[in-house]
Parts: C-alpha cells; sequence; structure tokens
C-alpha cells in the first residue's frame, strides 16, 4: 500500500545550507563535492528554500556579484510522518526537484522526486504499464522545422521537450529547452561546410535536425512501471517517450505523469484545483483575484462535464504573469492539465488578467470533452447497430 511508504524508506542527507546573501560562486564551489542540492537559510526568516547547480547555471547571472537570494526556489518543510501522497502534492504544487524533510527547527534530510521514484520501483504502482500512465496528446514536430519556431511552439504550450518526427510521422529524434538555449546561447566554435569566412547561418533559422538527440531512450506501450522509471534514472531523464513495434509515437511518460498517477491514488475524495504559480508570485497574484469564486468556477466545469471527468481527481493550473500590462490588467499564461482514465487533458492560453486567461483554456478543454463525447457516441451507436445485426442473424 502506497500509503504506508515512510520518508525514512528514501530521505537522503545529500545536501549543506548556505546563507541567502553568499554569492553564487560559492555555492557553486559546494556542489563540487559531490552535493546535490543547498538549503537557503536568511538571517530573518530562517529557511526559505532550495537552489540546485542547474538554477545557477539557467540564470546565466554572474557568480562572483550574484547572490543566491536572487535564484533559488521556494520549497515547503515536509515533516517525517507525512505519507506519500503529501510529498507528491508538495512536489507538483510547487514545482521542484527536492524537499526538506524539517523535525521542528532540526533539518532531517531532503526527499527527491528521483529518491521518491527509486522507492516506487518496490510498490504496486510499478506494475502498471506505460499505457495506464502515459500523455496521449503529445504534440511533435519536423525534423526540418527551424529552430525558432520550435523556441515559439515551447514557449506557447509551456513545454520543456518536443519529440521530433521524419516525414513518414516516425520518432526519428528528441529536443529540450535546455538543448536548444545551450546551442543558441553559445557561440558556434566552427564554420559550416558552405559557409563565407565572416557569414554565419542565424542559429534560429537551423532545421531542428541539426541540434536533436538522436540515440533515443524508448519504450513500448506494455513496458512496465519499474522499467521506465529505471530507465529514467540510469540516463538521467525526466521523460520517456512511448512508441510502438513500427516506430510511431503512442505517447509519453515523465516524471510528472508518474507522480500525478499516484496522487490519483488516493483515497476517493472530491475534485481539487491545483494552482502552481511562477516563483515569488503567488502572494501577488492573490491579492487581484477572488481565488474563491475562480475554484467554484473551475469545480462547477468539473461538475458539467462529470460524465467524462468523474474519475478525475485533481486539475492543474500552471500560472505566469508576464510584466506586459493592459487597462490595468496583466498578460498572463495558463496551462491546464487534467489527467483521467481517458487520457490527459491539455490547454494553453494567454489572455489579459488570469480569470479570463483560466477561461479561456478551460474552454479549450471543454472543445476536447465534446469531441471526446462525439467520439463515444458514434462507438456506442455502432455497437447498437452491431448488436442488432446479431439478433437479425440469430433469428434468421
Amino acid at each position: 500500500m502506497l500509503e504506508k511508504i515512510k520518508i525514512d524508506e528514501y530521505i537522503a542527507q545529500n545536501y549543506e545550507t548556505v546563507k541567502a546573501d553568499e554569492t553564487l560562486g560559492k555555492a557553486l564551489g559546494k556542489f563540487e563535492k559531490g552535493v546535490e542540492v543547498l538549503l537557503v537559510f536568511h538571517d530573518k526568516k530562517g529557511y526559505i528554500g532550495v537552489v540546485t547547480k542547474r538554477d545557477i547555471v539557467r540564470s546565466r547571472l554572474d557568480p562572483r556579484r550574484y547572490k543566491i537570494e536572487s535564484v533559488y526556489r521556494h520549497a515547503p518543510k515536509l515533516k517525517k510522518d507525512d505519507n506519500v501522497f503529501r510529498v507528491v502534492t508538495l512536489f507538483l504544487e510547487n514545482d521542484v526537484q527536492y524537499l526538506p524533510v524539517f523535525e521542528n527547527s532540526k533539518i532531517l534530510g531532503v526527499v527527491s522526486i528521483d529518491s521518491l521514484l527509486k522507492r516506487l520501483i518496490n510498490s504496486s504502482i510499478a506494475n502498471l504499464s506505460a499505457k495506464d500512465v502515459m500523455s496521449k496528446d503529445v504534440i511533435t514536430v519536423n525534423e526540418n522545422e527551424a529552430i525558432g519556431r520550435i523556441i515559439r511552439i515551447m514557449k506557447d504550450q509551456n513545454i520543456s521537450r518536443l519529440p521530433i518526427v521524419d516525414s513518414k510521422n516516425k520518432v526519428v529524434g528528441i529536443v529540450t529547452a535546455h538543448d536548444i538555449v545551450m546551442y543558441v546561447v553559445h557561440p558556434r566554435d566552427r564554420m559550416k561546410w558552405g559557409e563565407i569566412v565572416g557569414e554565419k547561418i542565424h542559429p534560429l533559422r537551423e532545421p531542428i535536425k541539426h541540434i536533436m538527440t538522436k540515440e533515443l531512450i524508448t519504450a513500448s506501450p506494455d513496458s512496465k512501471l519499474k522499467e521506465i522509471i529505471q530507465k529514467m534514472l540510469d540516463y538521467g531523464i525526466t521523460g520517456i517517450i512511448i512508441i510502438d513495434k513500427r516506430g510511431y509515437l503512442q505517447g509519453i511518460v515523465t516524471k510528472k505523469d508518474i507522480l500525478e498517477k499516484v496522487k490519483s491514488l488516493e483515497e476517493k475524495r472530491e475534485a481539487r484545483v491545483n494552482l502552481i504559480f511562477s516563483k515569488g508570485e503567488e502572494i501577488e497574484m492573490i491579492d487581484e483575484i477572488d481565488m474563491d469564486t475562480m475554484k467554484k468556477d473551475i469545480l462547477h466545469f468539473f461538475e458539467k462535464h462529470k460524465s467524462l471527468l468523474e474519475d478525475c481527481k485533481d486539475i492543474y493550473i500552471y500560472i505566469k504573469r508576464h510584466k506586459e500590462k493592459f487597462r490595468g490588467l496583466y498578460l498572463y499564461h495558463v496551462r491546464i492539465r487534467i489527467p483521467s482514465k481517458k487520457g490527459v487533458f491539455l490547454s494553453t492560453a494567454e489572455n489579459w488578467g488570469l480569470e479570463y486567461a483560466i477561461h479561456l483554456a478551460l474552454r479549450k478543454i471543454e472543445k476536447q470533452l465534446e469531441k471526446e463525447k462525439t467520439l463515444e457516441l458514434k462507438e456506442r451507436e455502432q455497437e447498437e447497430i452491431f448488436e442488432s445485426y446479431l439478433e437479425e442473424i440469430t433469428m434468421l
């Protein structure tokens, strides 16, 4: 039983503590010792969050000038008696890789998504198949698409990886946001054949096949979750592409998909709205809107479509506020994710004002649900026709 898994079974000591006013350079020095995460403390506020080497590198800030308080992430405290569902909820709601475990003011250690997944290999959920967990509606791009267009797709859809397909729609590679950043931001060291001295092809116009990863780590729809988790841990990747025997894409399983599946196995409860904000923006956003009213509107949406969403226990709404403002309203980017037995329903939207952006994203989900309902009706009609035909044959 998942609820019997204790934090003691996957807690680790691979952390150190730092002060918020220390430089990024000093923090990087600690990572050289093999530490995976730093717990950040403020002189007056105490513990305030975590920072990883990846957070510092991706910030591209001068490590000699900037301080840790510029890049740390908020990560709530866990208690040693928190169950696995509580741990998973905090990982999903805060979009972090590590959570500290405290007993009063004493640090007991840290848990990571990877340490939790490693423990789940020996649990009941590990016997599920990829097809039970995977996201089926996966966005793909052709290998000849320009890098600039890929960046736009990732931004619009709020995703960090894309499977790449050839002209026959077979998967031939994958590209991540990190791959693109490393290629576009860092200048090329050598020229390509055909370039004139002093002339460079703009990287955003180059086809994505030049930088995609071709050595794919894949699995089949029938692969067990324990195999998929082990591959993620062995290769240090966050997602596994699911393909059939012919090489066609069937879906993708990410660490987030697995965590959401774990959460869905919690005892029966009412549907829950999970609002996930960009760093440091939650308090400001809450002041702008009536949170209770907005959550009621979203739960009303659930009630309206309960025939298709009756097994859904969570709706995840990822929120990012841009700096632009129009008539007193900020521009918001919203991504909605609803895991269900019928697959994962996804939508993204941008609009002035958070409530308007959420309504627009929900409308897109509604269109997907209407399409699903139409397909179900057609299947039911076909079954009725077939049953009627069988009755006629039997009577002959």
